[in-house]
C-alpha cells in the first residue's frame, strides 16, 4: 500500500533517485536542504514498503506564487498513475494562483508529466542549473 505523509529528512534518506534526476542527489543527501524545502511550503512523500517513491511540494515565493518541485525514485514507474492523481489533487485544491516548475530540456518524460499536471510551457532558461543544463520553465495559473 502507498501512503502519503508530510515530508521528513528520513524520507529523503529512503529514496533511490531516478537516473534523470541524479544531479540532485547531493542536495537530497543534505539534511539542511531537505529541511529548507519543508520550511518553504507544503511538502509530501509517497512511501511504499518503507521506500520513498516520490518527494514533492511547493516552495512559496509569496502569497499566490510558488515553485513546484518533485524528486522521483527509480521504482516510481508502476505508481505514476497514482502519483499523478495525488499531485494533481494537491494542485487543484491549492489556493496558490501561480505555480511554476522547471524541467531539464533533455528530460522528455518530465515534459510529458508537466503537461499531464496542467502546466504550460513558458520559456527556456539557459544554464539554469549549476551544471550548466538548460531547463524549460512551465507554469500552472488559476
Amino acid at each position: 500500500m502507498i501512503i502519503v505523509e508530510q515530508l521528513t529528512v528520513a524520507h529523503a534518506k529512503a529514496m533511490k533517485i531516478q537516473e534523470a534526476q541524479v544531479s540532485v542527489g547531493p542536495l537530497i543527501e543534505c539534511d539542511d536542504y531537505i529541511s529548507s524545502l519543508i520550511a518553504a511550503g507544503p511538502a509530501y512523500a509517497m512511501v511504499k514498503d518503507g521506500e520513498t517513491i516520490i518527494m514533492a511540494g511547493v516552495s512559496i515565493f509569496w502569497k499566490g506564487r510558488a515553485f513546484g518541485w518533485a524528486t522521483v525514485s527509480r521504482q516510481a514507474g508502476p505508481y505514476m498513475r497514482r502519483i499523478t492523481a495525488e499531485v494533481r489533487k494537491f494542485l487543484e485544491s491549492s489556493d496558490i494562483k501561480r505555480i511554476e516548475t522547471a524541467v531539464d530540456c533533455r528530460f522528455e518524460a518530465g515534459h510529458r508529466w508537466a503537461d499531464l499536471l496542467g502546466f504550460t510551457y513558458e520559456e527556456t532558461m539557459k544554464a539554469w542549473r549549476p551544471q550548466g543544463n538548460d531547463f524549460d520553465m512551465y507554469a500552472r495559473v488559476k
